[in-house]
This record gives C-alpha cells, structure tokens and sequence, in this order.
C-alpha cells in the first residue's frame, strides 16, 4: 500500500493512500481519532475566525457542521473561541446524517459523496438546531474541504434558518491544482494524488 507523508506544525503521520473512484486517489487522515492533531488544526481555525474583522461585532455565534467529523473540530474550535473570547455566546448546531423519532421537525438537504458507497448522502437538522440558527450569526465549519459538496450543503441549510453566515473555515482543504476554494478559509492542505 502507498503512503502519503502528511506535516502540519510539528505533527507528522503517515498517511494510507485510496482510490475513491475514477482513478482518483485520497490520502486518508483519521482526525476522528486523532485528539493531539484536531487540538492543533482547531487552535489554527480559532485564531483565523478571530483574526477577520466580522469577527468583533459578533456576540452570539452559532458554529455549524455536519457529523461525523466535523463534530470534533466544532467543539475544539468553540472552546478556543470561548476561552479567547468569554463575553460571547457559543453555541453548536450539527446537521445529522441519520433522521431519529426524537428530532421533531427536521430541514432536510442532499449532497455529493466521494468517500461513502452511497453517491448521495442526506443531511437532516433537527428542529432544537434550527431554532438555534434562526437568524443567528453561523461560522460553517468541516474537517475537510475537497468537492465542496459538505460546505454548500451546510450553506442551504443555515440559509433556510435565516441564518447570516459570517465565515466558513475547514481544518484541511484537499487539492490537486492548489487553487483556493472560493471564500473559504482553510489552516492545512492535503493533495488530492
């Protein structure tokens, strides 16, 4: 099996190489069990947010992801930004891939996967996380960043919150080309092999 050296910082890991399909090949990073590596990338996206000057006026911010691993970078980067910034309010909405009995009234959106067996995956949130973006001010949040499929998808569903979307940040952006995603802010680049 080829592997892919990846560096951030201090942090270095050997990385499992995949094709996803159509002869195109990933570097698997596994942030879902890697604390020491989303403590690092998530201080990184917490300074970035705090650094753009949308930021200051903000006192309620509702940081948005989807599960499953943006859910870790969510909760890092929010207790960054509450330990940086203790006179805001922080809060979480995640957008589910499951729908459950006890959700009440879900939004729903598709979007495109490149990792799952499924081409389509549906993305649900619940109704206790919609009231909570219903007009707020929304960071999207992700762990990775390749087709964009994740982030628009998180993007329709705040805007049907009339929620005002003050910044999109991922921890990695994947590229083949290193050509920067549009509007989006990224703190580590892994190539698309």
């Amino acid at each position: 099996m080829s592997t892919f050296t990846f560096r951030y910082k201090h942090i270095i890991r050997e990385l499992p190489v995949f094709e996803v399909g159509n002869g195109l090949k990933i570097a698997y990073l596994d942030t879902l069990s890697d604390y020491e590596l989303v403590t690092a990338l998530s201080q990184e996206m917490a300074s970035s947010v705090c650094a753009k000057e949308t930021f200051v006026p903000l006192q309620r911010l509702v940081l948005f992801t989807a599960e499953n691993k943006g859910i870790p970078f969510a909760y890092a980067t929010a207790q960054e930004l509450q330990k940086r910034c203790p006179h805001k309010e922080i809060a979480l909405a995640i957008a589910r891939k499951q729908k459950k009995k006890f959700f009440g009234t879900c939004i729903e959106t598709q979007k495109a996967s490149i990792t799952t067996e499924r081409e389509t995956e549906t993305l649900y949130l619940p109704e206790s996380d919609r009231k909570k973006l219903d007009g707020s001010d929304v960071i999207l949040i992700d762990d990775f960043y390749s087709t964009g499929a994740s982030m628009k998808a998180l993007e329709r569903l705040a805007k049907r919150c009339n929620a005002k979307i003050a910044d999109k940040i991922v921890a990695v952006w994947e590229t083949a080309d290193h050509t920067q995603p549009p509007d989006v802010t990224f703190v580590a680049t892994l190539p698309v092999l």
